[in-house]
């Protein structure tokens, strides 16, 4: 039996409690509230609420709003929620709204206190952190390339990588694997730009000998054999050049 109630609907794979209210509103006329991006805009505009998008506490005060604002009948259910839709959609538009042509101008605070542009408040950009860091690439004799796979928390989760560490702890961590940073061979710098990162990666190559034993944390693949691994974008471009260039 396909369920009639939003609580329930939120138990399909991929309903959210929007989507589950939408359903539950016009297959069933339920009095439960949708609250996607549009309906958010024109209930801040509406209200001329302030408030962070990305605060959770926020966003509850908007589903109770909503709540309170449902038609008593539950008949009026599915074309209340479309007009609600369709008001955000193509008229509360989150650029040049059309205000003149809005059957809710007369009650709108936004628009009686000219502040349709400012509302609702943008989503506070996020900030992006400087990540330097350094690849140790070892090869050895068989042009083959030391891998390790990275952890499941932080970035490149569970993919292949040359032993990665960060600029501030490089010569420590050389130092106690006793490599000599000057006997490294460094390539000039790859920007690599994740999310909320931007990474400067710095390859440093080793040639595989007595002196260099790190492959308890890793293995090592040739060229054609790494590139079937998942890799890091920037490690799956370069590998070619650095495997077959490289003496």
């Amino acid at each position: 039996v396909f369920p009639r109630q939003r609580q329930q609907l939120e138990t399909l794979k991929g309903v959210g409690r929007s989507t589950a209210a939408a359903i539950a509103a016009f297959a069933f006329q339920e009095r439960e509230t949708i609250l996607d991006g549009n309906v958010k805009r024109v209930l801040c505009r509406l209200f001329a609420l302030y408030g962070n998008p990305q605060d959770k506490a926020f966003e509850n005060s908007l589903w109770d709003l909503a709540e309170q604002l449902l038609p008593a009948s539950p008949t009026d259910m599915p074309s209340y929620t479309q007009g609600l839709m369709d008001l955000g959609a193509t008229v509360c538009t989150r650029s040049k709204p059309k205000c003149k042509l809005c059957p809710m101008q007369n009650i709108c605070l936004a628009y009686e206190r000219d502040l349709t542009a400012e509302l609702p408040v943008k989503k506070a950009s996020v900030k992006v952190k400087q990540m330097p860091v350094y690849w140790l690439c070892v090869i050895d004799k068989q042009q083959r390339i030391l891998l390790e796979k990275r952890p499941v928390s932080g970035i490149w989760s569970q993919l292949y990588c040359p032993p990665m560490v960060e600029v501030d702890t490089w010569s420590t961590w050389l130092a106690e694997r006793d490599i000599a940073a000057e006997s490294l061979q460094y390539l000039d710098p790859i920007a690599h730009k994740l999310t909320h990162r931007a990474m400067s990666i710095t390859i440093a190559i080793a040639h595989s000998n007595d002196d260099i034993a790190l492959t308890d944390s890793g293995q090592f693949y040739a060229l054609q054999a790494a590139l079937k691994l998942g890799l890091p974008k920037p490690l799956h471009n370069i590998l070619p050049q650095l495997l077959t260039q490289l003496n």
